[in-house]
């Protein structure tokens, strides 16, 4: 609470305020109940777990409200998004989906994300890693505004995850961090996005793409203008060079 008091009364209001990066309730089970005997239960206790995962939920749209309380002007949908529309929807993270089958996704998790997303007319669902196995599920949640993944050969192939969510949601995609999306051996930035993240991203269509700074935790210290336009321009020419032969 007092993050949000600080910059209230120091913005007059002026700057939206986002909700906090909140994991749903799956990942949140295993942080209460050891991540593997988590897992197990699945199988062996279900009852258990869907007694865990009900006060989880109940416990998320509580701590969710009480921020929305506190926030004069919310920016919406939160985390990991672009600005959207007022009462669209709330974003959040669901980074254990890697982690578990399509039949334990839609057993223990899509109806405690239905739940939420009832409860705030939509969700926007992030998740590291490479969780296309569970994609077909994810698309079952109910007002399911947008998905957001990391795009690179060890994390989401945009082509095939296109192909999944064909049109049933906005798509905001990033391109993986060197550690993990590429496994140390990232290219020049410049080769990612002319010879990876654009044809993979706009083979399914030319509806665009929107470019956003990815921004830092570190702030905006030091930041040479001049150079970040240039970035985008390049990056604005590549994509109509793209356009133009494909």
């Amino acid at each position: 609470r007092g993050i949000i008091d600080f910059f209230q009364a120091n913005t007059r209001g002026d700057i939206p305020i986002a909700l906090t990066d909140p994991q749903g309730p799956f990942t949140n089970a295993s942080l209460l109940w050891q991540t593997d005997e988590f897992f197990t239960a699945c199988y062996t206790h279900p009852k258990q777990v869907h007694h865990i995962m009900n006060i989880l939920t109940d416990s998320f749209i509580e701590y969710t409200d009480a921020q929305l309380k506190l926030i004069d002007n919310p920016a919406f949908p939160g985390h990991s998004f672009p600005l959207g529309e007022t009462g669209r929807g709330i974003s959040l993270s669901d980074d254990n989906s890697v982690m578990i089958s399509p039949a334990m996704f839609e057993e223990f998790n899509l109806p405690y994300l239905n739940r939420i997303s009832e409860h705030y007319n939509g969700i926007y669902y992030h998740s590291c890693g490479n969780y296309m196995k569970v994609l077909p599920s994810i698309m079952k949640i109910k007002k399911l505004r947008a998905v957001n993944y990391h795009t690179g050969p060890y994390e989401m192939v945009s082509r095939q995850a296109r192909k999944i969510i064909n049109g049933k949601c906005a798509v905001w995609s990033s391109y993986s961090i060197e550690s993990v999306g590429w496994r140390g051996n990232m290219p020049p930035i410049e080769t990612v996005f002319k010879d990876y993240y654009i044809p993979q991203n706009l083979e399914h269509g030319k509806r665009g793409i929107i470019l956003a700074g990815m921004g830092s935790y570190q702030g905006s210290e030091g930041l040479d203008i001049e150079a970040h336009q240039r970035q985008i321009d390049w990056v604005r020419q590549q994509i109509a060079e793209y356009q133009k032969t494909n």
